[in-house]
């Protein structure tokens, strides 16, 4: 309890005074950022939109695309390079998130379960939620295609691939890449594991994206992006509805590759 009510005084104070954002400022010059979210609906909308805000006034919004690039030709990213994705393919970012990074000129980069996409699906751990989580349509996703927004695959099914057998998981890869790419009209470069995190994808799992014909994938592993980072291990860091000292503060930790 003290602690928690310690954790409440101080993240503000710090973020108040710009503790958090001299670390931004100083490892920022050689890290990028990913950011990984997942749901933003009425109720996150206000925080989410204070956090753009904070990224379009401070850091240096920028597309995966153009980090990919970065690391290919091993050129420094741009000094506080964060990127936007979203896992998983929820309607509400269409209806809360889309319009804020329209407002801010944010690139973003939405992973698809195309197995859920135009369908009434529905994920087995929003089973219980008192409110149904809808996917997006293929005609908001090419919408938003058009206005700044890329998108990956993250599988049909969202399977955790080590419970898989190669041939599966090779099905996986290539049946979600090209049903995007049929749709949108344009080359599939990148993928994001399920689940994300060690435990759920090893180097044959690695091996088959990059034969696939993949040029990176994303993890939930926590940390930042530097010019030595793997292109199919990318780390990224968690983000949601939490308010902005605190958001900024897991930036902060990210950069100097401290966890929570």
């Amino acid at each position: 309890m003290v602690k928690l009510i310690a954790k409440k005084i101080i993240v503000p104070f710090l973020f108040k005074i710009n503790y958090y954002q001299r670390f931004l400022e100083t490892y920022g010059k050689t890290k990028a950022i990913i950011l990984l979210y997942h749901n933003i609906d009425s109720s996150s909308k206000h925080n989410f939109e204070k956090q753009m805000q904070f990224i379009k006034e401070h850091m240096q919004p920028i597309s995966l695309n153009e980090l990919i690039d970065c690391l290919v030709k091993k050129k420094p990213s741009p000094p506080k390079s964060i990127i936007i994705t979203l896992d998983d393919g929820y309607e509400n970012f269409y209806h809360y998130a889309y319009p804020i990074l329209k407002k801010y000129q944010i690139p973003a980069t939405i992973f698809l379960v195309t197995g859920y996409v135009n369908t009434k699906k529905t994920f087995w751990w929003d089973n219980n939620c008192v409110k149904q989580r809808s996917i997006l349509s293929w005609s908001q996703i090419k919408e938003m295609a058009k206005n700044g927004i890329n998108f990956g695959s993250h599988t049909i099914n969202h399977y955790n691939l080590t419970t898989l057998s190669d041939k599966d998981i090779e099905e996986e890869l290539r049946v979600s890449k090209e049903k995007i790419e049929q749709e949108l009209k344009k080359p599939v470069t990148g993928f994001c594991y399920p689940f994300g995190k060690k435990e759920h994808y090893n180097q044959k799992i690695k091996e088959l994206v990059i034969k696939a014909g993949y040029q990176y994938a994303v993890t939930a592993e926590f940390g930042h992006i530097n010019q030595s980072s793997d292109l199919f291990l990318l780390k990224r860091v968690p983000a949601g509805n939490e308010p902005l000292p605190y958001f900024v503060r897991n930036l902060a930790l990210a950069l100097t590759e401290n966890s929570y």
